[in-house]
């Protein structure tokens, strides 16, 4: 008898077929349950460290974004600064500058009057809060504000009446591009609160209106992810240098500078300027070329 077919006999035996099966199947159930185990271990990781392939985060990027104060109204106080103050803030003209330095915004008197109503209402809401709060204080303490208030009236009072007197006209003001690029409402700018640099010398592009509320200003940099708002340009105006100084003193603490990084000159560049000098040099004081 061969011994090819001794062996083959013998596993052919039902007797051996057995054990042999059953440390497949224990072999094949250690496999499933291993990969298995895998499969979710790798799952959990992406549902804790990646963005979920959901339609609910499909666009939403995972970051601590803060809520702004627009993002904390109800739609009845929308409506409400809808009709007082946001329908009056649309800019007359939008000019950008022959250089693309600035970008000037007229305002109307509208928005003006608009403005100074919601100064006043805001001014009346905190001085009832804080008489609310001064009922408590002692006597001495209450005539001491009686008179600073009698003191300071007069004048406040003539500071109005001139204000009243004075006609309101129409408003300019002029944003740097660089200052805008800084203060950009994007979410990559806001959200992560990025310090932008190095953008001194930047320009405005193109500016894009969006409906009624806003602009989308494209910088020479790249950057068209920033929605301005008409409320948050006429804020952005009115605290143009207190802003502009803490820009640059952010900017000094984190020993960043506004001129843009120098980099290495171009190979390609030096190369074709090295051509052209020699192709310069074969050529004579009669502009021919040299036999």
């Amino acid at each position: 008898m061969y011994p090819g077919r001794l062996s083959s006999n013998i596993c052919l035996q039902p007797s051996m077929m057995g054990p042999l099966l059953e440390q497949q199947r224990c072999f094949t159930s250690i496999i499933g349950r291993f990969s298995s185990a895998v499969t979710s271990h790798v799952s959990s990781l992406a549902d804790t460290h990646f963005m979920p392939l959901n339609e609910q985060y499909i666009t939403e990027p995972r970051r601590p974004y803060p809520r702004r104060a627009s993002m904390q109204e109800n739609l009845a106080e929308r409506l409400t600064l809808q009709r007082s103050l946001r329908a009056h803030l649309v800019p007359l003209q939008v000019i950008v500058s022959k250089e693309k330095l600035y970008i000037e915004l007229v305002w109307p008197a509208a928005a003006l009057c608009a403005m100074e109503n919601q100064k006043e209402t805001k001014a009346r809401t905190v001085k009832g809060t804080t008489a609310d709060g001064d009922d408590n204080d002692d006597d001495d303490d209450g005539n001491d504000t009686a008179l600073h208030h009698t003191i300071e009236s007069p004048a406040r009072r003539a500071s109005s009446d001139l204000r009243k007197r004075r006609p309101i006209e129409e408003h300019r003001m002029r944003f740097l591009a660089e200052f805008l690029r800084a203060y950009s409402p994007s979410t990559d700018v806001i959200g992560s609160d990025v310090l932008i640099y190095g953008r001194r010398g930047i320009t405005i592009t193109d500016v894009i209106p969006v409906g009624n509320y806003a602009l989308r200003i494209v910088f020479s940099d790249g950057h068209s992810g920033g929605i301005y708002p008409y409320e948050y340009l006429f804020y952005l105006g009115c605290e143009k240098y207190s802003r502009m100084r803490e820009y640059i003193r952010r900017l000094r603490a984190k020993h960043k500078s506004r001129d843009p990084p120098k980099r290495a000159p171009s190979q390609r560049l030096s190369r074709i300027r090295s051509a052209q000098r020699a192709e310069g040099g074969k050529m004579n004081c009669h502009g021919q070329d040299d036999p």
